[in-house]
């Protein structure tokens, strides 16, 4: 201040000048833009933008959607099958429909979106097993979307005598010989054809005789086996017979996977040489591949038969390992 008490003009021109200097601003850059016209910029807050939906002043109505599935280790061939799908945005799921492979549709951003990749009438298209896979449509004028899908094969089962390790056969030609009261552990081989695979696993449905054999259980890779639900297609006509259905899981590689067949045989009765007389002296394996198929109710579900007990894996069953007794 003055002698006479007034502000001098500098005092809050420094004031200013500090208070700028402390939030960042540099006062000669404002004075050169003020004196040439120009504006000083401005920082906004970035808002994140939900996955799928478009942000501030991006209009995109659809989104042309691309269904493309690849075969797995065959690259550069076709897929005759189709690919399902079904969207929800904001409500309920739409039906399902579907479209030939690299086929198109139109969605609208930020849609939910629900695949079953070469899902055929709810059947393995050209022999090759089903995907499943979800997405959220996003804020792009088209999308491509792409899944890996294996074909199906017939993979090589081999179970190996406890006695000298050589390989049964189910044309009683090489029998595995046993005693009452034993328990005999053999080796089983599983190997995919090359090039194909079965990601969803098999339903192993076992049926021995009931008068010389206890049980029967099978590891694979030292973890036994699971045992589940018997699909309902499958029916024996032989009134002596126990059946018992294991998970197998998937392998999508062509490698030999070790496990054992593990029989035990009653203690009174010993299994006696019958090859000829039908399966009444075999321990017999039937494979029932899983694949996804669609309910009744228009959900999607994994099993080895539908809700109408068919097959819907694109192949027979497989008989598969079947050995005799004696």
């Amino acid at each position: 201040m003055d002698k006479k008490g007034k502000i001098k003009w500098y005092v809050p021109v420094a004031i200013g000048v500090i208070l700028l200097l402390a939030f960042g601003v540099n006062p000669l850059t404002l004075l050169q833009n003020a004196l040439s016209g120009a504006t000083t910029p401005t920082t906004q807050a970035v808002v994140p933008v939900q996955a799928g939906t478009c942000p501030a002043g991006t209009i995109i109505a659809d989104t042309t959607v691309t269904l493309d599935a690849k075969r797995k280790f065959v690259s550069g061939t076709a897929l005759a099958g189709r690919n399902f799908y079904r969207i929800k945005d904001g409500g309920s799921w739409s039906a399902w429909a579907s479209v030939a492979d690299a086929g198109t549709f139109t969605s609208s951003p930020g849609t939910n979106l629900q695949i079953l990749w070469v899902l055929t009438g709810g059947s393995v298209a050209s022999g090759h097993y089903a995907e499943f896979q979800e997405e959220v449509v996003p804020c792009e004028g088209t999308v491509t979307y792409t899944k890996d899908v294996i074909q199906s094969g017939t993979p090589t089962v081999r179970v190996y005598s406890d006695d000298n390790g050589n390989l049964l056969d189910s044309g009683g030609v090489e029998n595995e010989t046993t005693a009452a009261g034993e328990l005999v552990n053999l080796k089983l081989e599983y190997q995919n054809a090359f090039e194909t695979g079965n990601p969803h696993g098999f339903v192993i449905v076992t049926r021995w005789n009931r008068t010389s054999v206890d049980d029967v259980t099978i590891n694979i890779e030292g973890k036994q086996l699971a045992t589940v639900g018997i699909p309902v297609r499958y029916t024996t006509t032989t009134g002596n017979h126990v059946q018992k259905a294991f998970f197998f899981p998937g392998f999508t590689d062509s490698l030999v996977h070790s496990g054992a067949v593990i029989v035990d045989i009653d203690d009174t009765n010993n299994p006696q040489t019958c090859v000829g007389t039908g399966d009444l002296c075999a321990i017999n394996f039937t494979w029932e591949a899983r694949n996804y198929f669609l309910t009744d109710s228009d959900e999607y579900a994994l099993g080895p038969e539908d809700t109408d007990d068919n097959n819907r894996t694109g192949q027979a069953d497989m008989n598969l390992g079947s050995f005799y007794l004696d």
